[in-house]
């Protein structure tokens, strides 16, 4: 395996990644045995929800009455198949002239993660639901006047009272969502494989990767757990983004937003700052989640506003010790990892990628 695919593999769709490897010391020798990595192994799936709940909210996923002007559905950016629940463009589609200023996340495993978005600012799935939704730069429709329009359509009368025996609601399109998306859970990657015993499930390069990862790298001080991140925030030291000058609409965008959360920005001082937006603190100015690494291999481009087009690129810049930022993480260092040790790396990343959930649309919505 190489760092660096032809774009017709890696044209899926783009999440996460803006690794972090820390110069922080770790417990794990240079190479660490499947014992000591058992808590890294994907965990079981969250509890099925009700059958009906589940159906409704596959209906909602993949309809685009769920968008102001009918053009737009979850799986807008979202897609199914081989762009890996993203749609590996550099930010989020948007609705029509408006545009995204923020890379999209794999919804696969979103129902096990502990925060969602890149500023963590849900917690749940059935908390993130309707952000996008009633935002204005992306499905754009008020929330009562979707409610008045699905209560409209007889099939949805049906499915929300075998759901939840009540009219349409707001709150049950939240849960409907939520619920499908428990369905979202990728199967086990070589890596999971290679910990249940199977020998041959990593190539030689991959594993290499696995001891840079726990060891010299020290990439697991923040990419920890069985999602290997996902549950802390941390800055690279990104330097603003030119392409929010390059393309006003996406500025245009994050003064809204960043409006809205109660932090305006200038004109013409636009940068995005992340976890503070949330949180109103100034040491979290430029803090981002730290990604989960599952399902790199379809989820390009990576970084919170996709600039970052291969795995070899990202691991390039954090083994640099990443940028030059005021706010960038005290502990980023420079790794001084070798070509082919960043080679060996990349495999590793690309080894925690498993079979992604099939899904199919319901046969009919209109």
């Amino acid at each position: 395996m190489i760092g660096i695919r032809p774009a017709c593999l890696w044209l899926a769709f783009a999440m996460v990644i803006s690794s972090t490897a820390f110069g922080a010391s770790t417990a794990f020798g240079a190479s660490p045995t499947r014992e000591e990595l058992q808590e890294y192994r994907l965990p079981a799936p969250p509890p099925r929800a009700e059958e009906a709940k589940i159906e409704l909210g596959r209906m909602l996923y993949f309809d685009r009455r769920l968008s102001g002007d009918g053009t737009m559905n979850c799986a807008t950016c979202h897609l199914p198949g081989e762009d890996g629940f993203a749609d590996g463009r550099e930010v989020s589609a948007a609705y029509p002239t408006n545009a995204h200023f923020r890379n999209t996340p794999t919804t696969v495993n979103a129902a096990m993660r502990t925060f969602l978005t890149w500023d963590g600012r849900a917690a749940s799935t059935t908390e993130q639901a309707l952000g996008p939704i009633g935002s204005p730069f992306e499905m754009n429709i008020l929330l009562d006047l979707l409610v008045e329009k699905l209560r409209s359509v007889p099939i949805y009368s049906k499915a929300f009272s075998k759901a939840f025996d009540s009219d349409v609601t707001k709150e049950g399109i939240a849960q409907a969502l939520s619920a499908f998306e428990g369905l979202l859970i990728s199967g086990p990657s070589p890596f999971d494989l290679y910990l249940d015993g199977d020998d041959n499930a990593m190539s030689e390069s991959a594993l290499k990767g696995l001891e840079l990862f726990f060891g010299k790298g020290s990439c697991v001080a923040c990419h920890d757990g069985p999602q290997l991140g996902g549950d802390r925030f941390e800055s690279l030291g990104m330097e603003l983004n030119p392409k929010l000058v390059e393309y006003p609409r996406r500025a245009v965008s994050l003064r809204y937003y960043a409006k809205k959360m109660g932090y305006p920005l200038e004109l013409g001082r636009e940068d995005d700052h992340g976890r503070y937006f949330v949180t109103g603190l100034e040491e979290d100015k430029g803090k981002f989640l730290v990604p989960t690494l599952r399902q790199l291999e379809r989820t390009f481009p990576y970084g919170h506003d996709g600039r970052f087009f291969t795995l070899l690129e990202i691991v390039d810049y954090i083994a640099e010790g990443g940028g030059k930022a005021v706010h960038r993480s005290e502990e980023l260092n420079p790794l001084g990892l070798t070509s082919e040790e960043k080679t060996h790396l990349v495999d590793f990343l690309l080894s925690l990628t498993g079979p992604d959930p099939l899904v199919k649309p319901p046969s009919s919505l209109y």
